[in-house]
């Protein structure tokens, strides 16, 4: 077992951080890109706010959900 551990270590960087890498960079170049004021309505009203605030939030909530799915199917399994 100790043996496929420091294999794992001996690879780099794994497949999964450059995927994450490259997902984080696209959103980045997206976000900076798009920086005029939007309109967004909430439950009580609406607000202007930058749409950089709303590509970045809404990806935050993606990741949040995705990641509170993933340890649900871990405890399941």
């Amino acid at each position: 077992m100790a043996d496929e551990r420091n294999r794992g270590d001996e690879r780099g960087v794994s497949p999964k951080l450059i995927a994450f890498g490259v997902i984080a960079a696209l959103l980045l170049w997206f976000a900076l890109i798009n920086t005029e004021s939007v309109s967004v309505s909430w439950i009580f009203g609406t607000s202007e706010i930058p749409l950089i605030w709303v590509i970045i939030g809404a990806a935050l909530f993606g990741a949040i959900i995705g990641w509170i799915f993933s340890l649900m199917r871990r405890s399941r399994d």
